[in-house]
């Protein structure tokens, strides 16, 4: 998603949903709003930031998509 990848607060903001959650493969969960506060500090500052092999589920009117991320960055912090 390339307002990922670019620290685009105003671009994740309008493309995901507000109840949407992702546990990464630490088990560690964030939310729409986590990620758009990460956006806003550009930390980290990716060069990369690919979703690949991702397949959607539903279950009843929610969806789990399992896939992968593939992420290149820097970080001060």
């Amino acid at each position: 998603m390339l307002a990922y990848q670019k620290s685009d607060a105003d671009g994740i903001a309008r493309g995901v949903l507000e109840d949407y959650t992702l546990i990464n493969s630490r088990g560690q969960m964030s939310t729409r709003a986590d990620d758009i506060a990460e956006a806003k500090k550009k930390d980290p500052a990716y060069e990369i930031f690919a979703n690949s092999d991702m397949k959607a589920r539903g279950h009843g009117t929610h969806a789990i998509v399992p896939g992968i991320t593939r992420t290149k960055g820097v970080s001060p912090g």
